[in-house]
């Protein structure tokens, strides 16, 4: 029999290189290398989306990961992964946020800690206010043109090329701080949700929603494959 890898060992692994690469390009950035630091952001968002799938393996042994191996070989196939993974993330994060909104608010704004029946309203008002929000067709940021663009700008930040529409040699250096600023502020979004996945999957809200998701993912296979 094939012995299945420890997931839980290559996410660690994944994810502390993941913050290596990170500080990497912070200690680049305090250089003004800016081309090199926005490559290792990059290297560091490709890490996570390693760190993420090998979580999602071991939370959910059941998971079937199409490719799987591609995380691991294709930059451009992580990148577009990334799209959707933390636009699922970030639902989840909201989703949750909204929830226990009302919870977390009577908690911080009262002198006398609330009762647990008072919790438990205020709790179902916040699905109530989910429900609402669902129904609205809320809009959900994941930086979709940034992330189709990522492995051009690693590329171009590590290395010397030439662009031949205008025959001028074109230098790691022409990454400009503000570039870096932005590859900065998208990259942590993603890490932040990525370094925190843990914390979720231990949250029994979160827990019920992935169920709740799951379940209704297979229904519907289920139908499409009956048409």
């Amino acid at each position: 029999m094939k012995k299945e890898p420890d997931f839980y060992s290559g996410f660690s692994i994944a994810l502390e290189n993941s913050k290596t690469h990170f500080k990497g390009a912070e200690m680049l950035a305090r250089e003004k290398l800016f081309g090199l630091a926005n490559s290792h952001l990059i290297l560091a968002a490709e890490e996570g989306i390693k760190a993420y799938m090998l979580f999602a393996k071991h939370f959910d042994k059941d998971l079937l990961v199409e490719d799987f191996d591609q995380y691991f070989q294709k930059h451009k196939f992580k990148h577009e992964n990334i799209k959707g993974i933390q636009f699922f993330l970030s639902l989840m994060k909201n989703m949750l946020e909204i929830t226990f909104g009302r919870v977390k608010s009577a908690i911080l704004k009262g002198e006398d800690r609330p009762s647990i029946e008072e919790l438990r309203g205020h709790q179902k008002d916040g699905i109530q206010d989910l429900i609402g929000w669902l129904k609205g067709d809320p809009k959900i940021e994941f930086n979709e043109e940034w992330w189709n663009q990522a492995d051009n700008m690693k590329n171009k930040g590590f290395y010397v090329g030439f662009n031949k529409g205008n025959a001028q040699w074109e230098s790691p250096d022409k990454v400009d701080e503000k570039q870096y600023k932005k590859s900065y502020k998208i990259v942590n979004e993603f890490l932040d949700l990525v370094y925190n996945m843990e914390v979720y999957a231990k949250d029994p809200e979160a827990i019920k929603i992935y169920e709740e998701m799951k379940n209704k993912s297979a229904t519907d296979d289920e139908k499409t494959n009956l048409n």
